[in-house]
């Protein structure tokens, strides 16, 4: 019975495996066609905003402010053709809309306005501090994809303007709206969605081409799409939504998922996106220390909760401690395989932040944030190919004593995990997940920092022989604003024997041609020609590439340099070795050593040179 219970699951596995490559090889040329077929979307899409929600507390109109510095905002990109509000109204009329209006009408909106995205969203709250000058507006935002007729994108954002005196609180509001609607926009420009492709499918589970290299995690939820043409103008391709899946394991580069949804059967060669979601408005930067009341009634609430991000220095005490900008330096070092920062340490410094992405905007979020690392005891920092993911935590109590800093505590598994997870950050504790992917050579990264410092504070008041409570701790955590973006730095892969085409064997010095393959992400090349292995200075000759790469990431590229005269400096009967050097210009410093160095190969030098060539 058991013998018959295995060869039962063994035809099963051989007969799922052949329908699967019979559907894949279905399927490709369906793919192969509409590949083909498929054009690119038009370069500007037409958006339609619609009126934000405004507060209860506040009048309607400002969610038509909200609107129309949000529309000034997008138009202002050149990315996008905004609807004018007369052509808006004009059709919600023609279509007997009441506004306002629900999801669920959205797409027909933007079909009678052959508009690609609704933008909508809601004005969360408006701070005015009249003492101040000053005034702030909490913003949420949302793109809705007319085809997938779900939301692909938005924003979350808080913006508080600069003092400005003998101003109305109406025009400090106006000011704060234009602000949150610029940072949303910046925001929403900078949000990239994962995506990927089904490539096989067993009852309903799925594997995509994507894995957590490419910012997939377990848990993740990504709509299915088809590619279908657009019925209004035949020319050009439109996402179609036809399900949902959940991953249930990520790899490197390829994820298992389950189908929650389907409403048509999905298949090899169906697309993915990501779901979007709203993002947080961000953990809280430094936990200001509680005022004593009667010192800052005339000061909203939430303005207290959000001071710290935005109003560097009025910490309590006046303090200028921990607004300092750090400052670092990167290198990458062994031969390519790793980038190097230099951290240094900073007084009062308990841990520091590393956020890390492929481009100079590099935002600190639990997206980018790859490891958080102690202040004290990591003034170098390395950034490799290893997974893991973890948390840190700071914790202080009336016990901490005074006279050295909190300690930062680590806890982590190797191995990518989900990244997420809660943050707190009390007025005096911290615990904040971190994910470490690991870096891939030939992409450009770059880096900010950000310093988390421990400032003692002083010992609270007496009052009538009781001490105030929640205030005996003796320390506060202050966040550092970020530093500046660190980078490009390029890790590179080493190009091997195979790479190093010629020359080999026995070789003419007087006229010796070298060819070999470029790796990917470098743009600048040497070759290094010696009668010493080693490559000694002194025994060594260098030969530069005249040019750069144009396209430096994309490696494999047939590289040559020609006609190179040797005979001045060696001669017959020796073996020289060779070797080739790379770099990516553009990094803030040159790799360690100056250049990443491919292996090494020889070629020998007859001792009765071979005749020319015909």
């Amino acid at each position: 019975m058991e013998m018959r219970w295995r060869r039962l699951v063994t035809w099963r596995w051989v007969a799922q495996f052949l329908i699967g490559a019979l559907t894949i090889q279905w399927a490709g040329s369906a793919a192969a066609q509409i590949s083909a077929e498929e054009v690119k979307p038009p370069p500007i899409p037409r958006v339609v905003v619609l009126d934000f929600e405004a507060p209860k507390d506040q009048p309607e109109i400002l969610g038509r402010k909200a609107a129309d510095a949000v529309a000034l905002a997008l138009a202002d990109t050149g990315r996008y053709e905004v609807i004018s509000r007369t052509e808006l109204e004009t059709a919600i009329q023609r279509l007997r809309l009441t506004p306002p209006l629900l999801p669920t009408q959205y797409a027909l909106l933007a079909k009678e306005l052959k508009a690609r995205f609704v933008v909508y969203g809601k004005v969360v709250k408006v701070i005015v501090d009249e003492k101040a000058w000053r005034a702030g507006v909490q913003l949420q935002m949302l793109f809705h994809d007319r085809y997938l007729d779900v939301p692909v994108n938005g924003a979350h954002v808080l913006a508080i303007t600069p003092p400005r005196p003998g101003v109305t609180p109406d025009i400090l509001i106006d000011h704060a709206l234009s602000l949150a609607a610029n940072q949303a926009v910046q925001q929403a420009m900078t949000t990239r969605l994962p995506e990927g492709q089904v490539m096989q499918r067993v009852g309903k589970s799925v594997i995509i081409n994507r894995g957590y290299d490419q910012g997939i995690r377990d848990g993740m939820q990504l709509w299915v799409y088809r590619l279908v043409r657009d019925p209004e103008n035949p020319g050009y391709m439109v996402r179609t939504r036809i399900g949902l899946i959940e991953i249930t394991r990520a790899e490197a580069r390829q994820s298992s998922g389950v189908i929650k949804e389907e409403i048509v059967p999905i298949q090899y060669p169906d697309r993915v996106i990501g779901v979007f979601e709203i993002p947080k408005l961000g953990v809280p930067e430094p936990p200001v220390r509680t005022r004593p009341k009667g010192l800052g009634a005339a000061l909203p609430s939430f303005l207290l909760l959000v001071a710290g991000i935005l109003v560097v220095g009025s910490l309590a005490g006046g303090s200028k401690r921990g607004t300092k900008v750090p400052t670092a330096t990167g290198m990458v070092v062994d031969n390519g395989r790793r980038v190097k920062l230099v951290l240094g340490i900073a007084k009062e410094c308990v841990a520091v932040e590393i956020y890390r992405d492929t481009s100079p905007a590099v935002s600190t979020t639990l997206l980018n944030l790859i490891d958080i690392v102690d202040g004290q005891a990591t003034p170098v920092y390395y950034d490799s190919d290893l997974a893991y993911n973890g948390t840190a935590t700071i914790e202080i109590d009336t016990d901490t004593p005074t006279n050295r800093l909190p300690a930062l505590a680590r806890s982590y598994e190797v191995g990518v995990g989900e990244g997420g997870g809660d943050v707190t950050e009390e007025q005096f504790n911290y615990e904040k997940p971190f994910n470490h992917t690991p870096i891939q050579p030939g992409v450009h990264y770059w880096y900010v920092i950000r310093r988390i410092n421990a400032r003692r504070l002083p010992p609270p008041p007496p009052t009538g022989g009781q001490e105030t409570a929640g205030a005996r701790e003796p320390f506060e955590l202050v966040y550092s604003p970020p530093s500046s973006p660190i980078g490009p730095l390029t890790p590179l892969a080493q190009l091997t024997e195979a790479d190093l085409i010629e020359p080999t064997g026995d070789v003419d010095i007087r006229n010796v041609t070298f060819r070999f393959l470029s790796a990917q992400g470098a743009d600048e090349y040497i070759v290094q020609v010696s009668d010493n292995p080693g490559f000694p200075a002194n025994r060594t000759v260098q030969i530069p590439l005249p040019y750069k790469l144009a396209n430096p990431d994309i490696g494999g590229q047939v590289l040559v340099i020609a006609n190179q005269d040797l005979s001045g400096r060696f001669g017959a009967g020796q073996t020289l070795y060779w070797r080739v050097g790379y770099r990516y210009s553009r990094d803030i410093s040159p790799p360690e050593g100056g250049w990443v160095f491919s292996r090494v190969r020889s070629f020998t030098v007859p001792v009765t040179p071979p005749p020319p060539p015909g």
